[in-house]
């Protein structure tokens, strides 16, 4: 929810079996590793643009990075048609473009998002204070940084914490109850009575806190004193 894994592992298993990765950093946009910024750990980076995200436009949108120009000029080939000259299409394509007004909505607030990332940390630290003892809190891989795209913590009663703070007019969000392989079109690549135990018990006990750059002291201490209300309720 808004860091990087550790590529170093990743990336070293990719190489023995002759795979390539492909980096998924729609929340960690904006995050580093190692000084390493994402989206540049991999062969490919990929983030998107959705107003959710650390670095949103006002619809729908992302973008895929590379330093190889090859496969760069490839890509750019799929998101339009298959077409690197007008009516000319060597390969199957999409119409991906981005669209205009959203990239200019991106123009204009890319010169302040470092200053969005930092409240974004200064945000979780604070959460972090307000919240020791409390729950488990989000920890940060050593070497890391971290966006907080969500500011996510664990709680066996989740969805009652859920309902109790809908009461008290504070939002709170499930983002993923179901694990990849419980979805219906992975079944068939999963074997009979096989379990994934560590994510299976994440996705009940997970939910996300309201996070944003301009979230409040004042609101972010209401939204902690409803967690610990919950928590401390017996």
């Amino acid at each position: 929810f808004g860091q990087m894994p550790d590529f170093a592992a990743i990336n070293a298993i990719a190489a023995r079996h002759g795979l390539p990765v492909i980096e998924d950093a729609a929340q960690s946009f904006g995050a580093t590793q190692e000084g390493r910024r994402s989206c540049a750990a991999s062969l490919i980076g990929s983030t998107s643009f959705f107003p959710a995200k650390p670095f949103g436009c006002f619809g729908d949108g992302g973008a895929l990075f590379t330093n190889d120009d090859a496969l760069a000029e490839k890509m750019s080939m799929v998101r339009n048609h298959g077409c690197k000259v007008r009516h000319d299409h060597p390969m199957i394509g999409l119409n991906g473009r981005f669209d205009t007004l959203q990239a200019a909505i991106l123009l204009a607030k890319f010169p302040y998002f470092e200053e969005e990332v930092a409240a974004r940390h200064r945000l979780g630290q604070r959460y972090h204070q307000l919240l020791d003892g409390v729950c488990a809190t989000p920890a940060t891989l050593e070497g890391n940084t971290h966006v907080y795209a969500q500011y996510t913590i664990r709680l066996k009663e989740r969805d009652a914490l859920q309902a109790w703070a809908q009461r008290e007019g504070v939002p709170m969000a499930i983002y993923y109850p179901k694990c990849v392989h419980e979805q219906p079109i992975y079944q068939p690549y999963v074997s009979p009575g096989q379990t994934f135990p560590v994510s299976e018990k994440a996705s009940k006990e997970v939910i996300s806190l309201p996070m944003h750059p301009f979230l409040t002291e004042e609101e972010q201490t209401k939204v902690a004193s409803v967690v610990r209300a919950f928590v401390e309720r017996d």
